[in-house]
């Protein structure tokens, strides 16, 4: 091998071992490399001529391409390990990934609304029931209350105080009183309230209706009936003095009542007193 040949395949060698040296991949690598790759195919053309003048075997020529293959393998070597660790390789995607968070928070705030800080949530939507929709009810009338004649009134009076209802006779007498005051059926049922009265011990209400019927009715078809019971109430109530003048009035206006024998009686028990 002649001394140009050598020196060449040495400086390549020796390039190479600096390369293994350095271990990262530095800036200025990949400048590096194609330089040291231009260098080493350069050679080759110079190792040729080198041989060919020198007369070098086919053998020597391919031991010499086999070392320049190997050198390029050994100087590519630390990229290939190092390539994913690489700031060139790493920064790349980072600029990108940057860019792209920049931009989201623009979109982010206008079509989804942040949650407030401290773990605050808006308050959940109620839940909205579909009602059914009300059905109009039709207005309910009440029953027409049914007017009632003075007849009818006091037929239905007369038949609950037959049948020992007094409390309802005597409402349905108020009911006659009120409605129909200057009727025969309400001057009658005077009589009839006036005894229920003192039959239930209220002669001063029983009084009252007596007197009423007297004062409309002085020569009415009960007004035997009405000064009897008058005389009566007048005595429960303890007024002797008005009772004896009631029980004179009585016989002097129905000398042949049947309240004639009562009347006489009442008047001596007073007059002895």
């Amino acid at each position: 091998m002649s001394e140009i040949g050598t020196e060449e395949v040495e400086g390549l060698f020796d390039c190479g071992d600096a390369f293994e040296e350095l271990g990262a991949a530095q800036p200025g690598d990949a400048a590096l490399l194609e330089r040291a790759i231009g260098n080493s195919m350069a050679a080759v053309p110079t190792a040729t001529a080198v041989t060919a003048s020198a007369g070098m075997s086919t053998a020597s020529w391919f031991a010499i391409l086999a070392a320049v293959i190997g050198l390029v393998v050994v100087i590519a070597w630390p990229f290939g390990d190092k390539g994913e660790d690489s700031p060139a390789l790493e920064s790349a995607p980072v600029v990108i990934e940057a860019e792209a968070s920049a931009a989201a928070p623009d979109r982010r705030t206008e079509l989804v609304p942040t949650a407030p800080r401290g773990g605050a949530t808006d308050p959940p939507t109620p839940a909205v029931r579909d009602e059914p929709a009300a059905v109009a009810q039709p207005p309910v009338t009440p029953p027409a209350r049914v007017k009632r004649t003075a007849a009818q009134l006091l037929e239905q009076a007369n038949a609950a105080r037959k049948e020992g209802r007094a409390a309802r006779a005597l409402t349905l007498y108020g009911q006659l009183f009120k409605a129909f005051p200057r009727s025969r059926e309400a001057q009658t049922a005077r009589v009839s309230a006036g005894r229920l009265y003192l039959e239930r011990g209220k002669p001063k209400a029983a009084l009252s209706q007596f007197r009423k019927y007297l004062s409309a009715a002085p020569r009415g078809s009960l007004a035997e009936e009405a000064a009897a019971g008058r005389a009566t109430a007048l005595g429960r109530l303890g007024q002797t003095a008005a009772e004896r003048d009631a029980w004179t009035e009585l016989l002097d206006k129905h000398p042949g009542s049947v309240h004639s024998a009562r009347a006489k009686k009442r008047i001596s028990e007073l007059s002895s007193d």
